[in-house]
């Protein structure tokens, strides 16, 4: 896994970290991740996010990332998706295997969405007046 220092909240994530080590080790996304709540989907909308994959490009350091990381993890637990990438960044938008770059990180956090074939079809960066939800969903006809 990447660098990070478990013990401090306030350790910057740089590199791969599992949705459950960013909860339990940074307590800005924790509770952010308990005022979400549930969020509910359909079986179409459980089928349709099914049949993508998700790499999201976040700050731990990031206001934006605080607020819409712990909102995708609530989505893809309601999803039942286990297997998606969360990739910690430094503060020029770089991490250790290089992905940042490989994706043309500007912002974050960016949901990259791919499909089953790893071709991109389409992001979600930093926010939108649509749910989150909804923009992934439009990108099921991709």
């Amino acid at each position: 896994m990447g660098s990070v220092q478990a013990a401090s909240s306030k350790s910057m994530v740089v590199g791969p970290i599992s949705a459950e080590q960013l909860l339990a080790n940074h307590h800005h996304f924790s509770e952010r991740y308990e005022a979400v709540g549930q969020v509910e989907l359909t079986p179409a909308e459980i089928e349709t996010l099914n049949e993508m994959e998700f790499i999201v490009l976040f700050g731990s350091w990031c206001h934006d990332s605080v607020r819409e990381v712990p909102y995708f993890i609530r989505i893809m637990e309601a999803a039942g998706i286990t297997e998606y990438q969360l990739i910690g960044v430094d503060y020029s938008k770089q991490d250790d295997a290089g992905l940042a770059a490989e994706y043309g990180l500007k912002s974050t956090p960016t949901f990259v969405v791919l499909n089953a074939e790893g071709g991109e079809v389409g992001r979600f960066v930093e926010s939108n007046p649509k749910s989150m939800e909804d923009v992934f969903l439009g990108f099921g006809d991709s």
